[in-house]
């Protein structure tokens, strides 16, 4: 009698242990894989997410910066050229209207302007 009491206590002691060890063993095993794998997916997004985000916005930048630039330097250079023709023209014109009325002729000896007079 004694020896099956012990032999029963002992068997039920040792299947509590053993039930106890590996669901705790189990729990904490589960806990960290879990865990870790929702801190690495976290992770993975909110890299992701920055990178995109930081990429975006530099783009954006970049391309404004770029368009800016190029807009000053075409209109620079469409102002500068067309000050330099409208300043050629009249120069010329002008050197033009004065030779032919300054410049004497067989019929204008002192030039066009004689008529006038």
């Amino acid at each position: 009698i004694v020896t099956v009491i012990v032999t029963v206590m002992v068997t039920v002691m040792v299947t509590v242990m053993v039930t106890v060890i590996v669901t705790v063993m189990v729990t904490v095993i589960v806990t960290v894989i879990v865990t870790v794998m929702v801190t690495v997916m976290v992770t993975v997004m909110v890299t992701v997410i920055v990178t995109v985000m930081v990429t975006v916005i530099v783009t954006v930048i970049v391309t404004d910066i770029v368009t800016v630039i190029v807009t000053v330097i075409v209109t620079v250079m469409v102002t500068v050229m067309v000050t330099v023709m409208v300043t050629v023209i009249v120069t010329v014109m002008v050197t033009v209207i004065v030779t032919v009325i300054v410049t004497p002729t067989p019929t204008h000896p002192l030039g066009i302007r004689s008529t006038y007079q």
